[in-house]
């Protein structure tokens, strides 16, 4: 009797927790960015010359929020500081200024010699969505590296309907990363046309992987499902069918 008492209070409790997380967490994403108030932007500016790193850094963030004409200058001198960890919060920050004039420079750093400095890069010209940026980002998947994947989910963010016709010539790529990334950016750009493809790479997910590939993860004792690729290759499907059915441009 007590037990069922017990569950009785429990599960309405339970439920009331988790409809006010899912709340919070709805709101947290539909808050506008904080933006440094005009007043604060030269303050900014000085702290970038701080010899501190981590304080340069934290300058550099809330100028990328502030979207100020007068921080570009900053931020694109600040892409090509000798440390790495200052690079790569330009980079970042370029990404929220919204300045196309950000696009070229980011694209030369994504022949920066740090990693994580190319994948802000690439994260950055998503964001921007800027087509310009098609070449570039499409020379990184087809070079097949380690950022190849993240360079192909960008190319799904650009505002250029040649992103899709991209995307679709790397479906079939040798490199399972390429092959994931390319799905996810299909996700968010694909049309019609990119159903057919994705429906025949649903039916044999791992057909043309690279053989040296596989012989890697077998030699480590990692396996390589089909679900790995069958399950974004689903998703995928059901957000393109999903913009067809509510007829937003094709």
């Amino acid at each position: 009797m007590a037990a069922k008492t017990l569950r009785n209070v429990l599960v309405p409790v339970c439920f009331i927790a988790t409809l006010i997380v899912f709340v919070c967490v709805l709101w947290s994403r539909s808050r506008p960015e904080r933006r440094p108030p005009p007043s604060q932007i030269d303050s900014l500016i000085a702290r970038t010359r701080s010899g501190e790193v981590r304080a340069q850094c934290q300058a550099i963030a809330a100028l990328g929020q502030a979207r100020s004409p007068r921080a570009l200058p900053v931020l694109l001198h600040k892409l090509k500081h000798p440390t790495a960890n200052v690079r790569e919060a330009a980079a970042r920050a370029l990404g929220h200024c919204g300045d196309p004039k950000a696009v070229k420079p980011l694209v030369g750093a994504l022949d920066d010699k740090n990693t994580r400095v190319r994948f802000s890069a690439i994260r950055a010209l998503g964001r921007l969505a800027d087509p310009g940026a098609l070449p570039a980002l499409k020379q990184r998947v087809d070079s097949g590296d380690t950022l190849a994947a993240d360079a192909a989910l960008a190319i799904g963010k650009l505002k250029t309907p040649k992103a899709e016709s991209v995307l679709l010539k790397a479906l079939f790529s040798p490199r399972m990363n390429v092959r994931l990334g390319t799905i996810e950016g299909l996700a968010l750009c694909g049309t019609r046309e990119a159903i057919a493809p994705l429906e025949k790479l649903l039916r044999n997910p791992l057909a043309g992987l690279d053989p040296a590939f596989l012989a890697r993860a077998d030699a480590v004792g990692e396996t390589i499902e089909p679900i790995q690729v069958a399950g974004p290759c689903k998703r995928a499907l059901a957000a393109i069918r999903a913009r067809a059915e509510r007829g937003k441009p094709q």
